[in-house]
């Protein structure tokens, strides 16, 4: 039995980057994942994209400074500064 996730999340990492940009995105269009996350902890930003009429649509870069809605479930807010640590650069 094939579950449909509402929310997926991926971390990348530098070895797994394209693998998760590219064909994990595709995979997950396909079987429907209504809203799709790419994580970049090193750039610390989170790619928002929103199932809509079968395709992803990009809705946001989000960094430490922004707060995300989720389109799912439109009343949760992340503060991404609760999920990113600061730098010192």
């Amino acid at each position: 039995m094939l579950v449909k996730r509402p929310t997926t999340a991926k971390i990348t990492s530098p070895s797994t980057r394209s693998k998760d940009i590219h064909k994990k995105f595709s995979l997950y269009e396909e079987f429907g994942v209504r809203e799709y996350w790419i994580v970049e902890p090193l750039a610390q930003t989170i790619d928002q994209f929103v199932l809509e009429n079968d395709k992803y649509q990009f809705k946001g870069k989000y960094t430490r400074d922004d707060t995300m809605t989720l389109h799912i479930l439109p009343e949760l807010t992340i503060e991404m500064n609760d999920i990113f640590e600061e730098t010192n650069n």
